[in-house]
C-alpha cells in the first residue's frame, strides 16, 4: 500500500499548502477553493481505497495467488446452507418454537 500512502500524503500536503497560501495572500478565495478541492479528493481517495480498491485487490490476490474462490455473495452469507428462500427451520434451542413466516399465507 505504498502507492496509496504516497497519493494520500500528496493530497494532504496540497490541502495544507493551498490553505496556507490563501491565508498569506490575505483571504484569496481561489486558494481556499483549491484547498477544499484537494481535501475533497483526499477524502474520496481514502473512501475508494478502503471500500473499493483494497477489497477487490485482496479478492484478486486470493484468487490468483492462493487459488481460492471469490468471496461469497450476500445471499450465501446470510442464508444457512441447505435452506430455501422463505423457509424457516425450527430453533435448536427450543424445537417447538417456529419463527413466523415473512411471506403472507392463505388461510383457505
Amino acid at each position: 500500500m505504498l502507492a496509496a500512502a504516497i497519493v494520500r500524503t500528496g493530497l494532504a500536503l496540497g490541502t495544507i499548502v493551498f490553505a496556507v497560501i490563501g491565508t498569506v495572500r490575505r483571504g484569496d478565495v481561489g486558494w481556499y477553493a483549491a484547498s477544499g478541492l484537494m481535501g475533497t479528493m483526499w477524502w474520496l481517495w481514502d473512501f475508494f481505497v478502503e471500500w473499493l480498491f483494497a477489497p477487490i485487490g485482496a479478492a484478486l490476490a486470493r484468487l490468483f495467488l492462493e487459488g481460492g474462490d471469490m468471496p461469497p455473495s450476500v445471499i450465501q452469507r446470510t442464508r444457512p446452507s441447505g435452506s430455501k428462500p422463505g423457509w424457516s427451520k425450527p430453533s435448536r434451542a427450543n424445537p417447538t418454537f417456529r419463527p413466523p413466516c415473512a411471506w403472507p399465507t392463505s388461510t383457505g
